[in-house]
C-alpha cells in the first residue's frame, strides 16, 4: 500500500471515528443506554485516538526521518497509537468506576512501556536474523 493510500484510508477512518464519537457524546444518554452506551463511547474514543495519534505520529516521523522506510515508520506509529489509546481509554474507564488512583496510573504507564519495549525487542531480533 502506498503512503498516499494509507494516509487516505487512515484519514477517512479517523474522520468516521471522530464523527461517531461526536454522535455518541451528543446523542446517547448514558443513563438510558446503560453499559452499551458506555462501551460504545470507549470503543469510539479508542478508534479516534488511534487514528489521530497514528496520523500525527507518522507525519512527525516522516519529517524527522527522511531516509527511513515508510512502512516501518507507519507500523511503529500505529503500534504506539494503539498503546496510547488503550492507556487513555482504560484510564478513563477506571476513572469512571472511581478506581483510578496515582499508583494505578503508574502501573498502566509501566505496562504500556513494557509492551513497547517488548515490540522493540522483537523488531531487533528480526533485524539481526
Amino acid at each position: 500500500m502506498s503512503l498516499r493510500a494509507y494516509l487516505t484510508v487512515m484519514s477517512l477512518a479517523t474522520v468516521l471515528a471522530l464523527a461517531t464519537l461526536a454522535l455518541v457524546i451528543f446523542r446517547v444518554d448514558p443513563d438510558a443506554s446503560g453499559s452499551y452506551g458506555h462501551a460504545l463511547f470507549y470503543v469510539t474514543l479508542f478508534f479516534t485516538i488511534v487514528g489521530l495519534f497514528s496520523l500525527f505520529g507518522l507525519l512527525v516521523r516522516i519529517a524527522f526521518h527522511h531516509d527511513a522506510i515508510i512502512s516501518k515508520l507507519a507500523a511503529a506509529s500505529f503500534r504506539q497509537s494503539v498503546i496510547i489509546a488503550s492507556l487513555a481509554a482504560f484510564s478513563l474507564f477506571l476513572y469512571k468506576q472511581g478506581t483510578l488512583v496515582w499508583w494505578n496510573g503508574i502501573v498502566l504507564a509501566a505496562a504500556a512501556t513494557i509492551t513497547e519495549f517488548f515490540f522493540l525487542s522483537l523488531n531487533q531480533k528480526t533485524e539481526i536474523h
